[in-house]
């Protein structure tokens, strides 16, 4: 009966060594359980941090590839204009004359702006037609 019992020296340290193992193997196969089920998420972690990588790099390879000589070009357009210009001479008003070629004549008042630019006396077409007779 002393082999079968509780008190038994050989049982109680069966019972302390496996209990502790088991403690031991549930914690170790929980922290491996995790690592696996983890493991596919901090792979599309890290597969979307490579993606914004490779989207913040071409989009800056885009402004200095596309943009920037576009830039560059309208710089030189602009430098161009100006140089045009300052050969007009001082009488003319270029305000009036930009505004009318860059915007749209509305509808209801597109004649009364004609027969105005026919009665003016310094307009764009009549100096350019000077400068051709000269």
């Amino acid at each position: 009966s002393a082999l079968i019992g509780l008190h038994n020296e050989a049982f109680v340290y069966m019972f302390q060594v496996s209990m502790n193992d088991l403690t031991e193997g549930i914690t170790e196969l929980t922290n491996l359980h995790q690592e696996l089920m983890l493991r596919p998420f901090n792979v599309v972690v890290t597969m979307h941090i490579i993606v914004l990588v490779f989207g913040a790099v071409g989009s800056l390879a885009f402004i200095f590839l596309h943009v920037n000589p576009f830039l560059q070009h309208l710089e030189t357009e602009k430098r161009q204009i100006a140089e045009l210009f300052s050969q007009l001479p001082k009488e003319l008003d270029l305000i009036k004359v930009v505004t009318a070629a860059v915007t749209k004549p509305k509808e209801g008042k597109e004649e009364p702006k004609r027969k105005r630019r026919q009665g003016r006396s310094q307009s764009l077409s009549d100096f350019m037609g000077s400068m051709k007779s000269d």
